[in-house]
């Protein structure tokens, strides 16, 4: 079951994705950020909160710094 949708821009409409964790849906997100697609955002569907791309990139931040620091 899905928790988690990440959509983003194209020429054509918008493309989305479902995601079972938050994880794999950052995952995705972070690949479309690093492809240069246009207005990407995340959805957590348990609560509707909808996370922008700048969000998006500062939890990314927040996830990397977490590992580099050897957790």
């Amino acid at each position: 079951m899905a928790r988690f949708t990440v959509s983003y821009a194209i020429r054509a409409g918008e493309i989305t994705t479902q995601h079972e964790t938050t994880r794999s849906a950052l995952e995705e997100a972070r690949e479309y950020l690093r492809k240069g697609y246009r207005d990407v955002s995340l959805t957590d569907l348990g609560t509707g909160r909808r996370s922008s791309a700048r969000e998006i990139k500062k939890s990314l931040d927040r996830v990397d710094e977490f590992y580099r620091d050897g957790w």
